[in-house]
């Protein structure tokens, strides 16, 4: 028992002394605070950041869905177009080759 209080107060003086030896230097309230708005600050604006890049994604993506939707038809007629005529001139190229061949 009297081993703990001897233990007890030496912890104490030693505490004590190096409380005197030791100068710690608290920073003050504004400094928390300062750090806590910046980082705040820091945080909306990566937020804000990357909802940009969502939305641009999202709109893009849509975007190209809604062209797609729209125009597809029309590129698909344009083609079936295109193979008629290139069809079409192709036997008339044929066709006056074997008229000239037959003469």
């Amino acid at each position: 028992m009297k081993d703990d209080k001897n233990i007890d107060s030496l912890l104490r003086t030693t505490a004590h002394q190096m409380d005197k030896e030791i100068e710690v230097e608290e920073p003050s309230l504004a400094y928390f605070t300062d750090l806590v708005q910046k980082e705040t600050e820091a945080w909306y604006k990566r937020l804000w950041i990357e909802l940009a890049l969502l939305w641009l994604t999202a709109i893009l993506c849509l975007s190209v869905l809604a062209v797609s939707v729209v125009y597809a038809p029309l590129v698909f007629i344009g083609i079936q177009l295109l193979s008629v005529i290139v069809l079409f001139g192709y036997y008339f190229k044929e066709n006056s080759r074997t008229v000239a061949w037959r003469s």
